[in-house]
């Protein structure tokens, strides 16, 4: 599945041309490493070793995986622009769905309650109940415990 990687004049490793150009289509593609390594048929190991020795691979290979969310900005750019009056559906639903998910004052909010109380009891503490006779054992109780009159 791998093919051997080739050393380039710098003493770093790279990978073939043909290896290079085929993870580089996958990044622009929105692909992650594990997907593009598949697809140009090479191992994650061969993968990392390679860009743990090319730093400026490993970045060129970073902002290569950033085209999605440019090319998705583009596209909301263009239908929040777009003078078209069929789009104004879509302004608005891309609008919120944008909003949603770069300003805070736009994110959906989930509140939970966190009220009661909490009662913990040590071993200890049930022990001492236990041998003083305070507290039932066994039989059941409204709680779904079990209590036992003594």
């Amino acid at each position: 599945m791998a093919r051997p990687p080739e050393l380039t004049k710098n003493g770093c490793t790279d990978f073939q041309a043909d290896i290079l150009q085929e993870l580089e289509g996958a990044f622009l593609d929105g692909m992650n490493n594990v997907e593009a390594c598949f697809l140009a048929g090479i191992s994650k190991t061969l993968f990392y070793e390679v860009l743990d020795n090319n730093k400026e691979l490993a970045e060129r290979f970073s902002l290569l995986r950033e085209n999605m969310k440019m090319v998705a900005k583009r596209n909301i750019k263009k239908t929040l622009t777009d003078d078209n009056p069929l789009t104004a559906d879509k302004k608005t639903s891309v609008s919120q769905w944008y909003l949603e998910r770069r300003d805070p004052d736009f994110k959906p909010k989930q509140e939970t309650d966190h009220t009661g109380e909490i009662a913990l009891k040590t071993i200890e503490d049930s022990l001492k109940k236990l041998a003083y006779g305070e507290e039932e054992i066994g039989g059941s109780t409204e709680d779904g415990g079990v209590s036992v009159s003594r």
